[in-house]
């Protein structure tokens, strides 16, 4: 704030302490420029006393105190100009306000300007309304100013991202609940719950022949109904399957949502041999029993080999020979005879006889043997000798 401009004297032009006149060229100027002398400021012994005496002549040298009036001239002085006596209570008239000048040294003193007061820092945020704000070292007196409102402001930041963050740790473990509460329930749905169950009007077992025990396959599949679709074991129920009399693979699939298919490949006999109690039992291709007949069947080649373990290995030759042929050669064969694994027989139906010899070159064997009984020649041959088919011998 500019300070006002100072007032001037009372009475006659300005003129400068010490005599001349105010501005250089006036009638009172020093020859030269010379600068006027400045007057010698008064001591505190030549103040004047406040009862107006003469000045001086009543003060205790000792203590530098008016007898009359008992105080100390120095403490009368102007605090602001350092000398001269402010205005007493018992001597003089009070200066009026707005005064200059001290009696002292005729110096101009400034007026006092009251410093605007301080504007209330208002805060005007809800939020922030209990918040006391931090002052260091202080007794929990609120503070206003600048200052005050930068650390309100970081502390309602802080309190604000420590919401977010309890917010975000709150949404999260939401999710983890309800994602661990979903995979239950469809754990529960797919393996426990009856919605997927085997329903016993759903199975479907198809592949059957009259080798095959079917009621025993039907009991093995009705232990299962009930069981969801996700946790039914089809590994073991294929082995359980395979295990029944007739049933040589089986294949199971799935029909979701409640259904099973069972496929089943029947073992099909190809042989008949004797027991030696006026039966037959019959074999399929891998030597495992798939009935009993009281009679030869008519479309099965009835070989003539012992049923036990001496002749299992001759058994098993003359099977091999006998899944190697083609079908309708095999139409052809009535009976099959064998000593030893390289001595197999066959017995046609027109009665004509074949040496065959080992298990060995099978396919090779069999074609040397139809072209022989197609040949016009040799077709009336009654027998055929392809032990060796690179040369074949007809009788």
């Amino acid at each position: 704030m500019k300070p006002p401009a100072r007032p001037r004297p009372a009475g006659g032009s300005p003129a400068r302490r010490g005599g001349g006149s105010a501005r250089p060229g006036g009638s009172g100027a020093r020859p030269g420029g010379a600068r006027p002398a400045r007057p010698q400021r008064p001591s505190s012994g030549t103040s004047t006393s406040e009862t107006g005496g003469t000045p001086g002549a009543d003060r205790d040298p000792a203590t530098d105190r008016d007898p009359r009036t008992d105080q100390d001239p120095r403490a009368d002085r102007d605090p602001r100009t350092g000398g001269g006596r402010r205005t007493g209570k018992t001597g003089g008239a009070d200066r009026a306000a707005g005064a200059d000048e001290t009696p002292a040294t005729g110096r101009t003193a400034l007026p006092a300007v009251p410093a605007p007061p301080a504007a209330p820092v208002v805060d005007d945020d809800p939020a922030l309304a209990g918040i006391a704000p931090y002052v260091p070292g202080g007794t929990g007196a609120t503070r206003t100013g600048a200052r005050s409102v930068v650390e309100t402001g970081l502390q309602a930041r802080i309190l604000e991202r420590s919401a977010m963050a309890r917010t975000r740790r709150r949404r999260r473990l939401l999710w983890v609940a309800g994602g661990v509460v979903a995979l239950v329930a469809l754990v529960w749905v797919l393996f426990w719950s009856p919605v997927l169950a085997l329903d016993a009007d759903r199975v479907t077992i198809t592949g059957t022949a009259d080798t095959v025990d079917l009621q025993r396959v039907e009991q093995i599949v009705d232990a299962e109904v009930g069981t969801p679709l996700p946790r039914l074991g089809t590994v073991a129920l294929r082995d359980r399957i395979k295990d029944v009399r007739g049933v040589r693979d089986v294949v199971i699939r799935r029909e979701w949502p409640r259904g099973l298919r069972v496929a089943i490949t029947a073992r099909a006999a190809v042989v008949a041999v004797p027991d030696g109690s006026d039966g037959y039992v019959l074999l399929d291709a891998d030597a495992v029993r798939v009935g009993r007949a009281s009679s030869a069947p008519k479309d099965l080649p009835v070989v003539d080999v012992p049923l036990d373990d001496a002749s299992a290995q001759v058994l098993e030759s003359v099977l091999v020979v006998v899944n190697g042929l083609p079908h309708r050669l095999r139409e052809d064969v009535e009976g099959i005879a064998a000593k030893t694994q390289d001595d197999i027989v066959f017995t046609l139906r027109d009665g004509a006889t074949v040496r065959w010899g080992g298990s060995q070159d099978t396919a090779l064997k069999a074609t040397v043997l139809q072209t022989l009984r197609a040949d016009p020649d040799a077709g009336s041959s009654k027998l055929f000798d392809v032990s060796a088919p690179t040369a074949p011998i007809t009788k």
